[in-house]
C-alpha cells in the first residue's frame, strides 16, 4: 500500500508548490498595479503654457486652476467646455473671476489684487468646492503666483490670503455683535395698511447702514443710547415719530 502513497504524496507536493508560486506571481502583479496607480496619483507641476492646452479646444480634457491648484473638470464640460458659460476658466487660473463675474480673458486671471476680504473668502469657497467635489480630480500645482517651479507654496502670497481671511472673519464677528446690539425690526405688510415696522422692549426703528458696507436694514435702538460713529449711520424713517416703536411706511 505504501507503494501507492508515495506517488500520491509527490502529486500533492507538486500541487502545493505550483499554487504557492502562482500566488506569489499574483501578489507581485498586485504590487505592481498599486505602484503604477500610486505613480499616476503623483502631483504634477504645470506651467501656464502646459495648462493652456487643456481648454477643451486643443485637448479633449478640460483643466482649470484656482489659487494655483489644478483640477480636471472634464466631467463638467457642460459648464467649462468651449462656448459654455464658464469656459473662461478652462486652461488657466481665473481665480479672480469667481467673485467678480468678469468672465472675459482679461478678467479671468489669477491675482486677487483689490478684492475685499469678503471677496477673497468667496474665492476660497470655490477652491474648497473643487477640493470636495469628487468628480473634479485634483492634478497638481500651477507654476506662477501661488506656487514655484517645484510646486512649493509661495509663502508671502499665501500668508497675505490668510490675513485677509482673518480680517473677513473679524468683520463677520463684528456684524454679529451689531445684530445682537441692534436687533432687526419686525415687519408686516398688508394691502390695507401697507408696510409696518416695529420694535420690542421700548426700542424704536431706524434705518441702519453699518460701516462694513452691508445693505441697509431696519434696526431697533434704545432712545438716548450713545452710539459710536464708527458703528455706522442711523436715519429716521419718514412719516415716523422719532419716539414711537411702530412705524407705518
Amino acid at each position: 500500500m505504501s507503494s501507492y502513497l508515495f506517488p500520491l504524496l509527490i502529486v500533492v507536493l507538486a500541487i502545493f508548490i505550483i499554487s504557492r508560486d502562482g500566488k506569489k506571481d499574483e501578489d507581485k502583479k498586485g504590487e505592481e498595479i498599486v505602484k503604477n496607480s500610486a505613480e499616476e496619483e503623483e502631483e504634477r507641476v504645470f506651467t501656464a503654457e502646459e495648462l493652456s492646452v487643456y481648454d477643451g479646444n486643443r485637448s479633449t480634457r478640460i483643466y482649470l486652476a484656482v489659487l494655483g491648484e489644478v483640477y480636471d473638470v472634464t466631467d463638467g464640460e457642460g459648464y467649462y467646455g468651449p462656448g459654455q458659460g464658464y469656459s473662461c476658466f478652462a486652461g488657466r487660473d481665473g481665480s479672480r473671476a469667481f467673485v467678480t463675474g468678469n468672465f472675459t480673458k482679461e478678467g479671468a486671471r489669477a491675482d486677487l489684487d483689490g478684492l475685499t476680504p469678503g471677496e477673497v473668502a468667496g474665492v476660497i469657497h470655490w477652491r474648497d468646492f473643487y477640493r470636495k467635489e469628487d468628480k473634479y480630480k485634483y492634478l497638481g500645482k500651477l507654476v506662477g503666483l501661488y506656487y514655484d517651479e517645484n510646486g512649493n507654496a509661495r509663502e508671502e502670497i499665501h500668508e497675505s490670503i490668510e490675513r485677509r481671511l482673518a480680517e473677513h472673519q473679524q468683520i463677520q464677528d463684528n456684524k454679529k455683535k451689531l445684530e445682537a446690539r441692534f436687533p432687526k425690526c419686525s415687519s408686516k405688510w398688508t394691502q390695507k395698511t401697507g408696510k409696518m415696522l416695529w420694535c420690542e422692549d421700548n426700542r424704536v426703528p431706524r434705518n441702519f447702514t453699518d460701516s462694513y458696507g452691508s445693505r441697509s436694514r431696519c434696526a431697533c435702538i434704545q432712545l438716548g443710547e450713545e452710539i459710536e460713529d464708527s458703528v455706522g449711520t442711523f436715519t429716521q424713517y419718514g412719516n415716523c415719530p422719532p419716539d414711537e416703536s411702530k412705524c407705518h411706511l
